[in-house]
């Protein structure tokens, strides 16, 4: 009988060691929880920060693109129209004159305004490098669409993280790589835009923006609708205008 009371003294250490450890264990998993919900927070905020933020400059680059893009084709077909013009005026102007020595002075005086307009036409369209302008935005846009894409990889790999360890992995790898393209693609977006851009097109980008989520777009889901809203706006006469077209 001293033997079992013995015992039973013994076995209630051993349950209580037993019932500090499950609650130790117990505490340690919910701050490893809570901090790698943290973590996570922290890292899908600063994705999604990063992530408006070249967003944003994409959207006024492509507007800034199709502005340049408008001028340039309006410009080209007016010289094409132009050449084929005066091409046509000295086709009919040589056989109204075939035969007849006097040529009147309207008719000389015609092909050389024409073709005055032009030449001055043309180098006024070379000296301001559009096409130069238009092929520098065009690569940074694509830059900036790859970075996005990487960026919002990161964020599905870090909501999909089963554990600390993972998580830390795709935070490392996102302070070093990602960020460093993700800087260097901010800089050359900001090269190619002028403050006289971000004066006239963000308004517009705002308007836009703001239409798009009153028709139930989510704000996630406007990379490259403004752009094309821009266009279909413009074409149906609509009431949101960019004030620069």
């Amino acid at each position: 009988m001293v033997l079992g009371i013995m015992e039973q003294k013994n076995s209630a250490p051993d349950a209580d060691l037993l019932r500090r450890r499950y609650e130790d264990e117990i505490r340690r998993t919910e701050i490893m929880v809570k901090s790698m919900e943290d973590t996570q927070r922290l890292l899908v905020n600063d994705v999604n920060a990063k992530l408006r933020r070249c967003r944003m400059r994409t959207e006024l680059l492509r507007m800034k693109y199709s502005g340049y893009k408008k001028l340039f084709d309006r410009t080209s077909i007016l010289i094409i129209v132009l050449s084929s013009m005066l091409a046509v005026y000295e086709t009919i102007r040589s056989q109204i004159t075939k035969g007849n020595n006097k040529d009147s002075v309207a008719l000389n005086i015609v092909p050389v305004i024409v073709s005055s307009i032009v030449a001055l036409t043309a180098s006024v369209l070379k000296f301001q490098k559009l096409s130069e302008k238009m092929e520098d935005i065009g690569r940074c846009v694509e830059r900036a669409i790859a970075i996005m894409a990487r960026l919002h990889r990161v964020k599905e790999e870090a909501t999909q993280a089963v554990g600390m360890q993972q998580l830390w992995e795709i935070r490392r790898g996102y302070s070093t790589e990602v960020c460093d393209q993700y800087t260097n693609c901010i800089q050359s977006l900001d090269l190619c835009l002028k403050v006289t851009d971000l004066m006239t097109y963000i308004p517009y980008y705002a308007r836009i923006t703001r239409e798009l989520v009153a028709y139930g777009v989510e704000p996630n889901d406007i990379e490259g609708l403004v752009t094309s809203g821009r266009e279909s706006s413009t074409e149906n006469n609509s009431r949101i205008k960019c004030p620069c077209w």
